[in-house]
């Protein structure tokens, strides 16, 4: 393109020289000049410090085929705990290069991204032999790239398990549930025989309790009523109990994943974040239980983590995964420094751009700048819709 614009302000200019390759020479040199710029530009971001660990990425060490760079490159595959605790320590190693708050925001991000897929593919000993300034830049950006796509890694590797976690648990909670149902048909049955005589016209009030006992024995109906108390189930959301059965498996990676990724959200989420942001502890102390956040517990959750107004610290974990894993989904909770989980909100116009092209925006939609009169106006759309929907039914 540069060629062109060089080659049609030479004609109307009516040059004749110099030829196509002189001014091919030209605009290579420009380029290289500009290229040259870009990667200075870059580079002066790093203290010396940065620069030695980014170099040391593509230097493979003495009796090892791989360079560092390479296995930082390396995703994981292991779509389990064991993978997901593999997948956050290797965020963990990409953090440790240092490069994580050199600040790019005034870099052309299409640039950047072209810099980060060449160092992707390419051979370490390849990037090793770049010039100073576009290997500093080359490898800033990569492990910045690298920083976002090992967190989404991580991310999805975390929500598949979830997913899996729900249906083995609710296998598992079916099975356990057909285990215990000869014990409660026992009971049922005795309880059954005690109803029946207490229905009995042909008894006699006064001595109704006394029949009973003597038919069925005390014991027995005690036992039976222990049995119905403690094996019948009175809610209809079996999913937390489901939950509860791979409880031990949430406790293997949980600890891990809070301590590496920090979590924001909205204002929605902001319970569901105190209760994880209590898990994680501060300063490595742990907070006692009684000053634990509940309040982004769910109704039918209520009775497993809080029995009787004590938590079960057990319940208390896995419903706080559980909350993560959901309002993670609906992109109320996310990772500031992730690409697919990062805040939904960033790419809005905001702050004083947005007041700069708002009254062109809402003019384009066909709006009033006055928010009460599109309110007014939804308001009587939607109390229409409603009264049209009551005379329908």
């Amino acid at each position: 393109e540069l060629f062109d614009l060089l080659t049609r302000e030479l004609v109307l200019r009516q040059v004749i020289l110099p030829g196509p390759t002189v001014l091919a020479r030209i605009v290579l040199r420009v380029r290289e000049g500009v290229a040259t710029r870009f990667y200075r530009q870059i580079s002066q971001r790093l203290t010396e410090e940065q620069r030695t660990r980014l170099n040391d990425l593509v230097t493979v060490p003495e009796k090892q085929r791989r360079s560092p760079l390479d296995i930082l490159r390396t995703a994981p595959t292991r779509q389990k705990s064991s993978g997901l605790i593999q997948a956050l320590r290797r965020l963990d190693d990409v953090r440790a290069v240092g490069v994580s708050g050199v600040k790019l925001g005034d870099i052309p991000q299409d640039r950047l991204r072209v810099l980060s897929r060449h160092a992707l593919v390419a051979w370490a000993p390849s990037l090793a032999k770049l010039s100073t300034h576009r290997r500093a830049a080359t490898l800033l950006a990569v492990i910045q790239h690298l920083e976002k796509s090992a967190t989404d890694d991580a991310l999805d590797i975390f929500d598949t398990i979830m997913a899996e976690l729900s249906l083995s648990g609710e296998k598992l909670r079916r099975k356990s549930r057909l285990r215990t149902l000869k014990d409660l048909d026992q009971a049922a049955l005795v309880l059954r025989d005690a109803v029946q005589v207490l229905l009995d016209s042909e008894v006699p009030a006064p001595t109704v309790r006394d029949i009973i006992f003597a038919r069925l024995g005390e014991v027995s109906l005690k036992t039976a009523v222990a049995s119905v108390t403690e094996l019948a189930s009175t809610t209809e959301d079996t999913e937390p109990q489901a939950w509860m059965e791979i409880a031990a498996t949430t406790s293997r990676f949980l600890p891990t994943l809070l301590e590496t990724l920090v979590f924001e959200g909205t204002t929605t989420a902001a319970p569901t974040l105190a209760a994880l942001k209590f898990l994680r502890g501060e300063e490595g102390k742990r907070k006692s239980w009684k000053s634990a956040p509940v309040s982004f517990i769910p109704q039918s959750w209520q009775e497993i983590v809080r029995p009787a107004g004590v938590i079960d610290q057990r319940g208390y974990q896995v419903c706080a995964a559980y909350m993560l894993h959901t309002l993670l989904r609906k992109r109320e909770i996310f990772v500031p420094v992730s690409f697919r989980y990062g805040d939904p909100r960033a790419q809005l116009l905001q702050g004083t751009e947005w007041e700069r092209l708002r009254p062109e925006l809402v003019r384009s939609l066909g709006w009033s700048l006055d928010p009460k009169v599109e309110l007014d106006a939804l308001s009587a759309q939607l109390n229409e819709a409603y009264q049209r929907t009551a005379k329908g039914l």
